[in-house]
């Protein structure tokens, strides 16, 4: 059965990155990204985007990938 690990983040009304929980490869860096920049990072390390949802100053954003 496959496993999945699973991160969410928070970007504001301008679309840039405020917090990420679930994953510290992306903790590490110091000025968190734009949204899209996000994106195609999250993207060559193997996350997909599953689920966006609108919160009250912006977004909450989740992805997954599978677990190795």
């Amino acid at each position: 059965m496959q496993k999945w690990e699973y991160m969410s983040i928070w970007v504001d009304e301008d679309w840039k990155v405020q917090t990420i929980v679930g994953c510290r490869e992306f903790q590490e860096n110091d000025e968190l990204p734009h949204f899209v920049e996000f994106l195609n990072l999250a993207g060559e390390r193997g996350w997909e985007m599953i689920n966006v949802v609108s919160v009250t100053r912006g977004h909450r954003v989740f992805f997954k990938r599978p677990r190795a």
